[in-house]
């Protein structure tokens, strides 16, 4: 795809609002338009006894704002790519004649094949398009490449395409939900390449793709001001950015500039890498679970066991995330990431933050995450020379090297940094670190000052940290130019960590429809912490769960607000998963309190989900208070390990997936939402590895 180079990003927003408009099209007798394998292309194929055979002659007969419903089979082509699109289109895969209301890809494997010989699907600029139930493979070129529109992708599997990756975006509107990216390749983007416009991507998993530098799973770049990107609950796990030279952003590189909106939310980064290569140039491997440039906002995440570089003599940096520019990264988990396998034995190479790598010039604030378990380097002994090339388990930071750096600025507020690699945290050349209300435990070093050769120095403070087993601080400087970190308000004792419990379904789980799972961490606390009730706090009123701070007399140091109420592991299902237009669903709903004191004046409120109907007098509970009127209410006290089960029913009185949330509030305060959903329209929901 050749793309424009030198229009603005406002007029593509202006495309979409002209492609939505009301249209003077052709009034069409026959809207909808059939393909199926035993067709013959004649007619306008708006006969469902008499579909036609290839998607393309479909597509040639159908009017602007029609629907081409294609049955199971495989669809391949002749020319430039198997399918062109140039007029506003819903192109649906999925069913099976004579069936065509139903639309289930899963069993009816609707193939957009390009035979590794051509691309499967162009979108022509100007253009509103709807891709559903398909899959789109083997495409030479890439599998779907689009400019210049607005187009919704949901329930498509993208695989094995190359040279430009499974989808290739530039200045569209995309709203892009519950589709498989695996096993694609691309120079930028293996998975997804999504350049300017404005972008939702959602409920998406990125699976084994490969870039030959940016962005393995996912590659988006400028995101200009006023433009929005929102990236949540997705799984990104096995991309690699590069497996021939320096990687950047394993699972994901993502770029926006200022006044733009990025918010990157509720994912899971797992098992990615940056640089697999064993010849990178000195870039080496950067961010192995994300790469950001700009300012976003990063929340609620899971990176775990990414790398930033898995060759010997390689460098790496960030191995859960590389960080460039004004970044807020608040409640994440970040466990047991490496930025690189082994930097080299004469420490010239670099090895930087195992779990965070923050980069010169970036103003970054870190509040209520978990950092646990990380490492700089998986197979580097530590001397005293190491500091200088190698060091931040948890995380490093590192400002300019010149007399007059540029302003680097990174704060820790109610973070818990636990179990990494020593030294835990490092502060590099002439960058500001300032931190407070933290859990620094179980490392050899825990804060670490380098200096440059022409004595810059970083500044580093600490105020009310809970050290375990002791407070371990260090600084390297051959001409005693720069002054160690300084703390205040030191606490030494036992953080009495204890096991998270997970506050909703296995998000890989594809019965869950991809609902997001805490992960198990172990770092929450315990009822002897001595993290308890320590600090005056610093405007943080919530913790890594979302409950309220402070809990008790005053707040709790690191990530968690210990109470002795937990609602977390509280349940909701429904029976069946895949119902049909009016079958019955018994919805159940478990509140289960994992503190040690009673959950008094617990409330529940459940709304009827639209698109069925109550079953009158169905609500029950094992105790507390029942009500079904406006919807289901219940009240009473949660006793620990004494879980209350509350079900009703409804019918199902609509062919779409029914959505059904219980609200739960305890007697502090917090709040918690528990999903359930029923496939009443039988969609395909794409397989995730496990």
């Amino acid at each position: 795809m050749i793309k424009p180079k030198h229009l603005r990003a406002a007029l593509a927003l202006g495309l979409v609002l002209l492609l939505l408009a009301p249209s003077a099209s052709r009034a069409d007798a026959t809207p909808t338009h059939y393909v199926a394998p035993t067709g013959a292309d004649s007619g306008d194929c708006g006969d469902s006894n008499n579909p036609c055979r290839t998607v393309q002659y479909a597509l040639d007969q159908a009017g602007s704002g029609d629907t081409v419903k294609v049955a199971a089979g495989t669809y391949t082509g002749s020319g430039t790519e198997v399918v062109n699109i140039a007029k506003n289109i819903t192109l649906l895969g999925g069913y099976a004649p004579p069936d065509w209301t139903t639309s289930n890809p899963q069993a009816n494997t609707t193939i957009l094949d390009g035979q590794n010989a051509r691309r499967v699907i162009l979108i022509a600029s100007n253009t509103a398009v709807t891709l559903e139930g398909l899959q789109i493979v083997n495409g030479w070129g890439g599998g779907l490449s689009a400019s210049y529109c607005a187009i919704v992708l949901t329930h498509n599997l993208f695989r094995d395409n190359s040279a430009y990756g499974g989808a290739d975006l530039y200045e569209c509107a995309a709203t892009v939900t519950y589709n498989t990216f695996e096993r694609n390749t691309s120079e930028s983007g293996g998975g997804m390449d999504v350049t300017w416009g404005d972008l939702t991507l959602s409920h998406n998993t990125f699976l084994n793709n490969t870039a030959t530098r940016y962005g393995g799973g996912l590659k988006t770049g400028g995101i200009g001001a006023g433009h929005t990107y929102s990236i949540t609950h997705n799984i990104f796990q096995g991309n690699v950015a590069s497996a021939t030279r320096s990687g950047y952003g394993g699972g994901a590189r993502v770029t926006s500039t200022s006044g733009a909106t990025v918010v990157i939310s509720n994912n899971q980064f797992l098992q990615n890498v940056a640089s697999s290569s064993t010849t990178t140039d000195t870039d080496g491997g950067r961010g192995g679970g994300l790469y950001m440039i700009g300012p976003a906002t990063i929340s609620d995440n899971l990176f775990q066991d990414n790398w930033g570089a898995t060759a010997n003599n390689i460098p790496g940096y960030g191995g859960g995330l590389f960080l460039y520019g004004a970044s807020q990264i608040q409640g994440n988990r970040i466990l047991g990431n490496r930025a690189a396998l082994n930097a080299g034995s004469n420490y010239t190479l670099e090895a930087f933050g195992g779990g965070v790598f923050v980069y010169e010039g970036s103003s970054v604030t870190m509040q209520n995450n978990i950092i646990a378990g990380n490492g700089y380097c998986a197979n580097c002994n530590w001397n005293s020379n190491a500091e200088w090339y190698r060091g931040g388990g948890a995380v490093a930071v590192r400002g300019g090297y010149s007399a007059s750096p540029p302003n680097t600025q990174l704060s820790l507020y109610h973070n818990t940094i636990a179990d990494n690699q020593s030294s835990a945290v490092l502060n590099k050349y002439g960058a500001s670190l300032s931190m407070s209300h933290n859990i620094l435990s179980g490392h050899n070093f825990d804060l670490t000052n380098v200096r440059t050769d022409n004595g810059v120095c970083p500044t580093t403070s600490a105020d009310y940290t809970l050290w375990f087993p002791a407070r371990d601080v260090l600084v390297r400087d051959t001409k005693n130019q720069c002054a160690a970190p300084t703390t205040t308000h030191d606490f030494t004792g036992d953080p009495a960590f204890t096991a998270s419990p997970s506050s909703s379904p296995d998000f890989r789980s594809l019965r869950d429809f991809g609902s997001l799972a805490s992960a198990a961490d172990n770092y929450h606390l315990g009822v002897t912490s001595a993290a308890i009730d320590k600090g005056p706090g610093v405007g943080v009123t919530t913790d890594i769960d979302g409950n309220p701070r402070p809990a008790g007399a005053a707040y709790d140091l690191g990530a968690d607000e210990y109470s002795n109420v937990n609602l977390a592991t509280s349940t909701k299902s429904a029976s069946p998963l895949e119902a049909n237009l009016g079958e019955t669903v018994t919805f159940t709903i478990v509140l289960r309190n994992t503190g040690a004191s009673n959950s008094t004046n617990t409330a529940l409120t459940d709304a009827i989900p639209a698109h069925t109907t109550y079953v009158p007098g169905s609500a029950t509970a094992t105790s507390g208070t029942v009500g079904d009127t406006n919807g289901i209410s219940w009240t009473g006290t949660v006793v620990p390990n004494q879980p209350v089960t509350i079900t009703f029913q409804v019918t199902v009185n609509q062919a779409v997936v029914v959505k059904n949330t219980a609200v739960i509030t305890d007697g502090n305060g917090v709040v918690l939402n528990r999903d359930a959903l029923v496939n009443a329209k039988r969609m395909y929901l794409p397989l995730v590895a496990k």
